[in-house]
C-alpha cells in the first residue's frame, strides 16, 4: 500500500502540473553509448486529452529502449514536461514493454493519468501514431 502511494505521489507531482499536445523531436541529454553532453535525438507523438497524456516511441527509439535497458533512460527528456518525469518515474516499464513491442514489431506507448490515483500503462502500440 506505502509503495503504491509514493508512486502515485511521484506521478501526481509530475503529472498533476498539466500537459501540452505536440511532437517531440529533440532534447537535451545523452544517447546511450555516446559521450556525455550528446544531444538526444528522439522522434515520438505526444497527446493530451482530458484525462490522460500518451506518448508514442519510433520503432527506432523502442529499439534502442529494448537493446539498453534502463541506459535509455534519457530518451524520457524527449517527451515535453511534465511527461517525462512521468516517463521517468516508471522507466521499468516502459523498457520491459519495449522488448515485447520489439518483438512484434510494434512501438511502446506510455500512457500517464492526470487525476488520482495518477497512474501509469506501457503497451505496445502498433497503431498509425508508431512509425
Amino acid at each position: 500500500m506505502r509503495k503504491t502511494m509514493v508512486a502515485g505521489l511521484v506521478l501526481a507531482g509530475v503529472v498533476g502540473s498539466g500537459f501540452a499536445g505536440g511532437t517531440a523531436t529533440a532534447a537535451p541529454g545523452t544517447a546511450p553509448g555516446t559521450a556525455p553532453g550528446t544531444p538526444v535525438s528522439v522522434a515520438g507523438d505526444f497527446d493530451c486529452g482530458i484525462i490522460t497524456c500518451s506518448y508514442v516511441f519510433s520503432k527506432k527509439d523502442t529499439n534502442t529502449i529494448a537493446d539498453d535497458g534502463l541506459a535509455a533512460a534519457g530518451l524520457c527528456s524527449a517527451i515535453p514536461t511534465p511527461g517525462n518525469g512521468a516517463c521517468a518515474a516508471g522507466f521499468a516499464i516502459v523498457v520491459v514493454t519495449a522488448k515485447v513491442a520489439k518483438s512484434q514489431g510494434k512501438c511502446v506507448r506510455f500512457t500517464a493519468a492526470k487525476i488520482a490515483p495518477y497512474g501509469l500503462v506501457a503497451t505496445p502500440d502498433g497503431s498509425s501514431r508508431c512509425r
